[in-house]
Order: C-alpha cells, then sequence, then structure tokens
C-alpha cells in the first residue's frame, strides 16, 4: 500500500492511499483519498474509497468542550447508508462522568446504551444499561475495579446473567499472579470458568506469562493451558482448548 500525507493548511490536511496487487501481478485493487480538518476541539474527515467491492465513503467527526464530548460517525456505500454512530459523554463533576452511545451495524438494528462512572484515584465504579433492538433484550451491567482486581456482573431480560471477578497481586517487582472466575447462566445452561496465571517481567516492556483454565459449560468440562507474552503493555494469549482441540489467539486485560 502506498500511502502520502498533504498538509494543504493549517486546519486542512488530505490523505490518499493506493493498495496495489503482488508484484506478480500489479494492480490497483484500492484507492482511498481523505480529507481531515482540525480546528480546537473540532475534528472532522470525509474518506472516500474506491475497489473490486465498489465504492464507499465516511464521515466522522468530534467535538470536545471543557465538561462534554460528541463524536458520530457514518459509512454509506452504494446502496445508501450502511452503518453509523452516535456518542456522547457528560462531566457531571469531578470524577463523575455520564456516557451514551447508539449504532447500527450493516444489515442489524440498533443497539443503545448508557452508562454513568465514578472515578476517585485507582477506584472505578460503573453502572450501564444497554439495549438491544437485534435481540429485543434489555440489560443492567455492573463494574468495581481497584487495584485488587474487579468485580462485574450483568443481568437482561431473557432472563440471562453473569458474574465474574479477577484479583491481581504483585508479589514483587518481577512476579505477578491473577485469579479469575466468571460464572454465567444463558439460555438455561449454567457455565463457569477458572483460571490461574502467573507473569513474570523478563526486561521494560516485555512479561511472559502462563496458566490453565478449568472450564466447565456445554461442551463439557476441561482444561485449558495458556501462555502468552505482554509487550509495551498489550497481553497477547494462546489457548489450547483440550476439549474441542482448537487453538485460540486473544488479548488478556493488562497485568
Amino acid at each position: 500500500t502506498l500511502k502520502k500525507k498533504f498538509g494543504l493548511t493549517d486546519e486542512l490536511s488530505a490523505k490518499v492511499s493506493a493498495k496495489l496487487g503482488s508484484l506478480q501481478s500489479i494492480a490497483l485493487k484500492e484507492i482511498k483519498a481523505q480529507l481531515e480538518y482540525t480546528s480546537g476541539p473540532l475534528i472532522a474527515a470525509v474518506q472516500v474509497s474506491h475497489g473490486e467491492d465498489g465504492t464507499s465513503g465516511q464521515l466522522e467527526g468530534s467535538y470536545k468542550a471543557d465538561d462534554w464530548s460528541v463524536k458520530g460517525n457514518l459509512t454509506v456505500n452504494e446502496d445508501g447508508i450502511d452503518a453509523w454512530g452516535l456518542s456522547g459523554l457528560y462531566g457531571i463533576r469531578q470524577g463523575l462522568t455520564l456516557s451514551a452511545a447508539a449504532q447500527q451495524a450493516s444489515g442489524r438494528d440498533p443497539t443503545i446504551n448508557a452508562s454513568i462512572t465514578h472515578m476517585d484515584g485507582t477506584v472505578t465504579n460503573q453502572l450501564t444499561t444497554a439495549y438491544d433492538a437485534n435481540t429485543g433484550a434489555l440489560s443492567l451491567s455492573g463494574l468495581h475495579r481497584d487495584d485488587w482486581g474487579e468485580i462485574s456482573g450483568m443481568v437482561n431480560s431473557k432472563g440471562d446473567a453473569s458474574a465474574s471477578a479477577r484479583w491481581d497481586h504483585q508479589w514483587s517487582k518481577d512476579w505477578k499472579t491473577r485469579v479469575n472466575q466468571k460464572v454465567d447462566y444463558t439460555d438455561g445452561q449454567l457455565g463457569y470458568e477458572t483460571t490461574g496465571l502467573a507473569a513474570y517481567r523478563l526486561q521494560e516492556g516485555l512479561q511472559v506469562f502462563g496458566g490453565a483454565s478449568y472450564r466447565d459449560d456445554a461442551e463439557g468440562a476441561r482444561f485449558i493451558p495458556e501462555v502468552g507474552a505482554q509487550i509495551d503493555g498489550v497481553p497477547i494469549s494462546v489457548q489450547y482448548d483440550t476439549g474441542t482441540d482448537t487453538i485460540s489467539v486473544g488479548i488478556r486485560f493488562k497485568f
């Protein structure tokens, strides 16, 4: 992919990129053009793409004031509006914020959620309510996070519920352990998972970790070994599910 950015004015910039084929078969696969406008609290961008799948466009904008902000995005294609999203945040007072968001993906009905969050130092408490028009489910969830870990729970109007807890402990400068417990009840099926991990700091910005989980759900009870590395604050994990004979790669909560 070839990319180039141009500074048109102090507030306006342009980006152009072209995606080519292989060296054996060079062809123009996709071309993008974007204009971005930045002026103080206002940021706006419009992008048009044309490729093998047709032409599409994206419009994004955000505005941030001292105690509130709003963001919006819109994606269109040759058939019309493909997806959209709108979110906002209001600072009620120091450490207390109210946020809300609505979005709709291609071929789906909208989802709406609202949260109130209180932060005091390293302690965070959050209460969220959400409505998914695709399933007709209204849910309520809560979260408490501090230096020791976090506790969260969720219940919805369909009768589903879940709860989880994470406990972290720093034994020394280099060693840290984590215990996770999850329980969920979905479609009349009860499942739970217990995870134990240990992380070791090799050098600044690099940690390795490993452990295992014991999971019991619709697939049955089994052990799931796990290893991974946290690079520059991003923990990448590899798990082997002994029950389903599958390997999965994911991102863990930061150690």
